[in-house]
């Protein structure tokens, strides 16, 4: 009589199977988890921009119009901040910006002069566009360094950024390289 006591207790019956379905992950859930990740990089540049502590430590210097940029760009397009995090942390996944990386950067730096740009409230000419671009990407990259959300040698970060900040410095001369050309008078002589 115990073995046939056992034997129902072994088998399962439909009566003790559980109603409640197995939890199932789905894309909102992936955005949800997405968007916790996007608010901390907002998050972090918003304390950076507020702790003076920070400040100091990142190189880069920021005047009162460049921090009034970042903060439109958080406030009227915040995504693209997380845009340009998952694309610099795309570009330095190897821990170093080579020849291969160039355009991406490249398309990180017309995100940039866009976005500020099509700011409403500001209107700056083509070389203050250009010189805000570049002291606002140097510093997001150096503020991504410094928290550790791109991962580069201790020893080796002051070459990176170094390195980085003039390849920045130099896509930045191509915005307005075609204002500092100035037409060359010879060619009113020909015609």
């Amino acid at each position: 009589m115990s073995e046939s006591v056992s034997n129902e207790k072994i088998t399962p019956t439909t009566e003790h199977k559980s109603e409640v379905p197995e939890p199932v992950i789905t894309s909102p859930t992936d955005n949800i988890i997405s968007n916790i990740v996007e608010q901390t990089f907002i998050d972090l540049v918003k304390k950076s921009l507020e702790n003076e502590e920070i400040k100091k430590k990142i190189s880069i210097q920021l005047t009162p119009e460049v921090t009034s940029v970042i903060n439109n760009i958080i406030s009227l397009t915040p995504n693209t901040l997380t845009d340009i995090e998952k694309a610099i942390s795309e570009i330095v996944k190897d821990g170093r910006i080579d020849s291969k990386d160039v355009p991406n950067l490249i398309v990180v730096v017309q995100k940039i002069y866009q976005s500020i740009y099509s700011l409403k409230n500001v209107k700056f000419d083509a070389k203050k566009r250009a010189e805000i671009t570049s002291t606002s990407l140097k510093y997001l990259i150096h503020l991504l360094v410094l928290e550790r959300k791109i991962k580069i040698e201790d020893d080796k970060q002051a070459e990176f950024l170094a390195l980085t900040d003039a390849l920045i410095d130099s896509c930045i001369s191509l915005l307005s390289f075609s204002k500092s050309l100035k037409r060359n008078v010879c060619f009113k002589k020909l015609f």
